[in-house]
């Protein structure tokens, strides 16, 4: 594997190629007298492993190092480093062992070199300001070595062969991503280093291709960091931002895309207000001009990197997890939410579970935000269908629709609206969700008592009365009418909770009649009625105890009752005469 090493544009270095002391002689700028000349090319001159007499010079170059020898020599570089300014050359080894090494070499040489610029970073040698021209140079190429090493950094944490190797990859650029934000940069103010920062999360971005284990890092860097620090909440959520940006015309990667949905879930503890804010990894606390340290740009760059995912070309279940996320963690940390609206409008159109969500988060523009949307009850309403009630999501479903309807400030035609509605839907419901329909509506009879009269209306007038006696009563409900204010559904009666008392399961017509008695319990806890389904039903019948054997018919007739058929009909076809036969 070649090194990911890379160098400027105007000057690239072949480690392959060359021996690291051609190398240093090449690029590190030395002030030498002419007394001294030889003397120095004799210190820095670093001993190498030497090649057997029977291969040739350029086989030679290219055996390997022997495994011993590669960590007795790291041994000596991490001692030969700090001792002399002319033993900084040693890093170009040091860095080309770490991209050639295996296994326990490969995370000596990693450790080694992490330390050794570590201190150099907390001693002001990459970083720090200086005037000397031969100083200058001798820094700039230190923090090439740097830029070197983790690139290096980079490439192990994405496609190291071990979860080790992963882990402690990730670690180190965590280090020293402190320690650049601790650390004066060319003698301003510190800045977070958000340049290597944003290599770390390109670096952490999934790739189906690679080991499951690299899933894991993910899930280290947001438990460990992110979700525990400010700053890294803040220029994580930049760098997610900038994996989204595409060249016009062209769309995110579909790998890309749906790695920083799942990544931009896992960001959590938000500050909410400004006393909030002040955990910080980095030195930005004493930085009043860092973006940062400052609410209202969390909220900015929050919005912004969210509206680029939200306009990315989403998936159903990526338009899904965020529709879920919207009331906890994505409407409550930008300033301005109205841009869910178009959003939230378009999943009502993708089917049961995306249209629940998506009313959802409507509800919560509504009722945190003091949003003012005239048509959600419409859309609440037009919802509320056969198909719900047939449905796996049918408790999710009632779940919201009890918390739309729980204020007691909404108007007795509306709530009446949804109470004959969902009375009327329940007489082609399965009894599992008849059991949830009946407490859900006596719930809303004893919030708001003006719509009892839907249960008990007494007709005053003796003529109105024989008239119906005679003639039946048309129901004033309008079923097909959209807006439920103008149904007409308070001036109804609920006589399909009377037809569910006649229900031919047991359960169900036991339950109906909880309507037509007094209204003595203040409330029924819904969640108990929720999960009802047919096998729940069913094990409840079949673990009853008898008290008394059921009633069976003694004489079984031969025929169904309306199809006796005469003795000429069907006379010699035994087959068609079974049909007719109970067996």
């Amino acid at each position: 594997m070649s090194p990911p090493v890379k160098d400027s544009p105007s000057k690239k270095r072949k480690l392959t190629k060359e021996t690291p002391t051609q190398q240093i002689e090449k690029e590190v700028p030395t002030k030498k007298s002419k007394k001294d000349a030889s003397t120095h090319k004799a210190q820095e001159k670093i001993p190498i492993p030497k090649a057997k007499e029977n291969i040739p010079a350029q086989e030679a170059e290219m055996a390997p190092i022997p495994a011993q020898v590669e960590l007795d020599r790291i041994a000596e570089l991490e001692l030969e480093i700090p001792a002399a300014k002319r033993n900084i050359n040693g890093f170009v080894e040091l860095i080309t062992i770490l991209d050639k090494a295996t296994g326990v070499n490969k995370m000596q040489a990693l450790v080694t070199t992490a330390s050794l610029l570590g201190d150099f970073i907390l001693d002001g040698k990459l970083f720090a300001v200086t005037t000397a021209g031969m100083e200058v140079q001798t820094r700039v190429w230190l923090r090439e070595r740097y830029k070197d090493y983790l690139d290096i950094l980079c490439h192990l944490l994405r496609y190291g062969e071990t979860r080790q190797a992963k882990i402690t990859s990730l670690h180190t650029l965590m280090y020293f991503i402190k320690l650049e934000g601790w650390t004066n940069q060319y003698g301003r103010t510190p800045k977070f280093p958000e340049t290597t920062f944003n290599k770390i999360v390109k670096a952490l971005r999934a790739n189906p291709k690679l080991h499951a284990s690299h899933a894991n890092m993910g899930d280290i860097f947001f438990d460990e960091y992110v979700n525990l620090f400010d700053d890294y909440r803040y220029y994580t959520m930049s760098a997610l931002k900038g994996l989204l940006k595409v060249e016009e015309g062209k769309t995110v990667h579909e790998t890309t895309r749906a790695w920083v949905c799942s990544a931009m879930l896992k960001i959590d503890n938000w500050a909410t207000t400004e006393e909030e804010l002040g955990c910080y990894c980095t030195d930005m606390l004493y930085n009043k001009f860092s973006v940062c340290t400052h609410l209202k740009y969390h909220n900015k760059i929050s919005q912004e990197a969210w509206m680029a995912l939200i306009q990315s070309g989403l998936t159903l279940d990526e338009r899904k997890r965020i529709l879920q996320a919207i009331p906890t963690k994505i409407a409550p940390k930008i300033p301005n939410p109205e841009f869910l609206l178009d959003f939230l409008h378009d999943s009502l159109e993708l089917g049961e579970s995306a249209q629940i969500l998506a009313l959802s988060g409507l509800w919560y523009l509504i009722d945190k935000k003091n949003y003012d949307l005239p048509n959600f009850w419409k859309t609440v309403y037009s919802a509320l269908t056969s198909n719900m009630l047939h449905s796996n999501k049918r408790s999710e479903f009632l779940r919201v629709l009890n918390t739309f309807l729980s204020s007691s400030h909404l108007s007795a035609a509306l709530v009446a609206s949804f109470i004959k509605r969902m009375a009327r839907l329940a007489l082609f419901a399965p009894p599992a969700a008849i059991t949830a329909i009946v407490p859900w509506i006596y719930n809303l009879l004893k919030r708001h008592p003006a719509c009892t009269l839907m249960v008990h209306r007494e007709i005053v007038d003796p003529k109105k009365l024989e008239e119906i006696e005679a003639m039946g009563l048309k129901d004033p409900f309008i079923a097909r009418k959209k807006n439920p204010e103008k149904t007409c559904a308070i001036d109804s009666c609920l006589w399909e909770i009377a037809t569910l008392q006649q229900h031919y399961h047991p359960s169900v017509a036991t339950l109906a009649k909880i309507i037509a008695s007094q209204f003595t319990k203040q409330q029924y806890q819904l969640e108990n009625f929720l999960d009802d389904s047919y096998q729940n039903m069913l094990e409840v019948e079949l673990s009853k105890k008898m008290t008394r054997p059921p009633a069976v018919e003694q004489n079984i007739p031969k025929y169904v009752k309306g199809f006796e058929p005469a003795d000429h009909v069907f006379e010699g076809d035994e087959e068609m005469w079974s049909q007719f036969r109970w067996a």
